[in-house]
């Protein structure tokens, strides 16, 4: 898992159990440091380099149980101003423009801490995910 796409509030697997990024630290990818939210106020600091952390799948069953995406594969939440809608589609995400029209195929977005980075960079929001 690239480090680099990291924010907080990105959730993710950290050796094999869900966790919340509630902090990175560190200038450079060889010093970095990943505070880790385990639940239940239980915050782990670790190095990348130390624990097994990789990403989730938007396809996962832990995704699915989330109830993000319809059963179209649209999002669910709808940003302020509803000019766009992001829905998935075989292994990828796709921005629709207010009429439905595909503007954009994201290939990379085949994880939810990038989806949750993509809805942030368009919306100027958190995607609000209670697990």
């Amino acid at each position: 898992m690239d480090t680099k796409d990291l924010r907080i509030g990105n959730i993710l697997y950290a050796d094999g159990k869900i966790a919340t990024v509630v902090g990175i630290e560190g200038e450079d990818e060889d010093n970095f440091v990943v505070k880790l939210d385990h639940g239940k106020d239980k915050v782990i600091q670790v190095k990348p380099s130390v624990i097994d952390i990789k990403p989730i799948l938007l396809g996962d069953d832990f995704v699915k149980g989330l109830g993000l995406f319809d059963e179209l594969g649209n999002l669910k939440f709808a940003t302020k101003t509803d000019k766009f809608k992001l829905r998935r589609a075989n292994g990828h995400v796709i921005l629709l423009n207010d009429r439905n029209e595909t503007m954009v195929h994201f290939w990379d977005v085949k994880y939810l801490h990038r989806l949750q980075n993509l809805y942030y960079i368009l919306s100027k929001q958190e995607l609000t995910i209670n697990w």
